[in-house]
């Protein structure tokens, strides 16, 4: 699996846990005091997981653009 590969796979994920937090968002809605409070508290963490997913995959996926893109400057700077 290259790092592209691994980080389409995160994206992928973190699409995932995007879905399970609306759901839980949508049955939020419908709840009150304590189960209210603990659905809350997984939102906020699910939302946490999610971001780190995604701010993972994205450097993944475009390492190979921005090492590529950095030799190119190199290389037509010295030339």
């Amino acid at each position: 699996m290259t790092l592209y590969e691994l980080g389409k796979e995160y994206l992928s994920q973190a699409d995932n846990l995007h879905t399970l937090i609306l759901n839980y968002s949508a049955q939020a809605k419908t709840l009150s005091g304590i189960r209210l409070y603990e659905i809350n508290s997984q939102i906020v963490t699910l939302r946490e997981m999610e971001r780190e997913t995604r701010i993972i995959g994205k450097q993944l996926t475009e390492y190979y653009e921005k090492s590529n893109s950095a030799k190119s400057y190199h290389k037509h700077q010295y030339n």
